[in-house]
């Protein structure tokens, strides 16, 4: 039964996703800070948070929303209901996938600072969910709620990220005193 307080995974398979529950399970305890590493856009990870992680208090889940999940009209939710665990969460950095909206924040009382990475897409509808995430969490923001939140936006080298508009989020943040920054990989 490890003791681990701080992990650091690598998923790039469903071998190694299986294998991550395991650890992560066996972690749960003690377990504080979280970063997963995801190889592959395709993965369901909603096995990997059957444990609640009520201690946990930093986590980094990036994973893209993919195309398929889109054109489909499912957007799978695994992350966003796991969180709902997570009550001692403070940062929070996250992809695109495993959430439809922020209704999630509104269970982690102690969450400070938000992180956002949006993959280098520009499909239409991607961009609609963008669109519809950043408007969602605008309307989410209060005062005191967060002291900073990033948005992350994955650029291929040749062209800037076409990137929904986040004004209204940015000007939403500055009017609440958060801080605010955008910034191309």
């Amino acid at each position: 039964n490890p003791n681990f307080s701080h992990l650091s995974l690598s998923v790039g398979r469903h071998l190694h996703r299986d294998q991550v529950q395991r650890i992560v399970k066996a972690a749960t305890p003690t377990l504080v800070h979280l970063e997963l590493v995801l190889q592959n856009e395709s993965f369901d990870l909603a096995p990997i948070f059957t444990s609640p992680l009520v201690n946990l208090r930093h986590l980094t889940c990036i994973s893209e929303l993919s195309y398929i999940d889109v054109n489909n009209h499912i957007i799978p939710d695994y992350l966003a209901n796991a969180l709902k665990s997570m009550v001692e969460l403070r940062t929070l950095e996250i992809g695109t996938r495993g959430y439809k909206d922020f209704a999630f924040i509104e269970q982690l009382p102690n969450l400070k600072a938000l992180s956002i990475t949006l993959p280098d897409r520009s499909h239409s509808t991607l961009l609609a969910h963008f669109h519809s995430l950043a408007f969602d969490l605008v309307s989410r923001l209060t005062q005191d709620r967060f002291d900073s939140i990033t948005i992350n936006a994955e650029s291929n080298g040749f062209m800037p990220r076409p990137i929904s508009n986040l004004a209204a989020l940015s000007a939403a943040c500055t009017r609440l005193g958060i801080d605010y920054s955008y910034n191309v990989l």
